[in-house]
């Protein structure tokens, strides 16, 4: 499964993606054991910028040697590209059924090394592995905490202080009232736009919707003469708002803008033929899913099978 973003705020930076490709290979057998093993592969050095080393891209990303995360250098044309600039590996083996669930937090990108302005922002996953009569059913969701709010607050705070600054006659009533129109707007916009692909027509016709909700705002003002200011604020905070939002996450949450860099994908590995699933079966008969951490903004990823342990 995957859920592609096309809502251009966020596909700006979506389509730079490819700098890390974070990937799982899971195998599940039929008594409930297996194996989990992962790889950050690190495509492009040029994602360690000034203020972002090596070793800070582990702790954002949680990938430091106690949690059995090791650095591998190329080998040798062994896995190629992948291994050009190095990559991060860890093996794990799961003993016990009950024992899928410790593996829940494995994947952790943190939006932060201090507390942001807006607290604790992180990306993790919930994982279990259960046991329903001759069928084991595999779950794995993942979320961010608080990354959703904060974009619509920086998309919303920005819509009103563009209004701020090209309608000085606005006062605090009617900037709390635009706060929250653009807010509820952009909210729905997002979630919409992370359902199914969206195309600029779509994006325009959310600036009319925006403009729209905010222009009786302002026109009960006399000095309201122009609405050149509003469609630009409202293009600011569709089509073109990725320039309000990379730039804080840049300083305040680096890990969260670092994740917009990376695509996640997970082969699964089953002990009979899926039953039912939301993933795609591959020609080597592995379940396989693909994904960017930022397609959890708004609501979690769920990734699901569900098999026959077959003896």
């Amino acid at each position: 499964m995957r859920r592609k973003l096309t809502f251009l705020p966020i596909l700006a930076l979506i389509l730079m993606a490819g700098c890390q490709a974070y990937e799982i290979d899971m195998k599940l057998e039929s008594d409930g054991s297996g194996s989990r093993d992962a790889a950050l592969l690190i495509l492009d050095p040029d994602i360690f910028e000034e203020d972002i080393d090596i070793d800070t891209f582990r702790k954002l990303y949680c990938l430091e040697g106690g949690d059995g995360w090791r650095f591998e250098s190329e080998k040798d044309g062994e896995k190629g590209m992948w291994h050009k600039f190095g990559a991060l590996v860890r093996e794990k083996e799961v003993k016990r059924l009950r024992d899928w669930k410790k593996q829940s937090g494995d994947v952790h990108i943190r939006g932060s090394l201090q507390r942001g302005p807006y607290g604790k922002i992180d990306f993790s996953n919930e994982l279990t592995v259960e046991r329903r009569g001759d069928r084991l059913i595999y779950r794995e969701v993942f979320r961010w905490k608080g990354l959703g709010d904060l974009m619509l607050d920086i998309l919303s705070d920005g819509f009103v202080g563009d209004l701020d600054e090209d309608y000085p006659f606005l006062d605090r009533s009617d900037l709390r009232e635009l706060r929250g129109l653009s807010k509820g707007m952009l909210s729905g916009a997002l979630r919409e736009a992370m359902a199914e692909d969206r195309n600029e027509e779509w994006e325009l016709a959310q600036e009319k919707i925006l403009f729209q909700l905010a222009h009786p705002v302002l026109d009960r003002h006399d000095e309201m003469k122009d609405t050149a200011g509003l469609t630009r604020a409202c293009r600011r905070s569709i089509t073109d708002a990725d320039d309000r939002w990379e730039e804080y996450l840049r300083e305040h949450y680096p890990g969260a803008y670092l994740s917009t860099l990376c695509i996640l994908s997970l082969d699964l590995d089953l002990p009979g033929p899926a039953l039912d699933t939301n993933g795609e079966l591959g020609e080597d008969g592995l379940l396989h899913w693909e994904f960017s951490p930022f397609d959890a903004l708004m609501e979690p990823v769920e990734l699901y099978a569900e098999c026959r342990a077959e003896d």
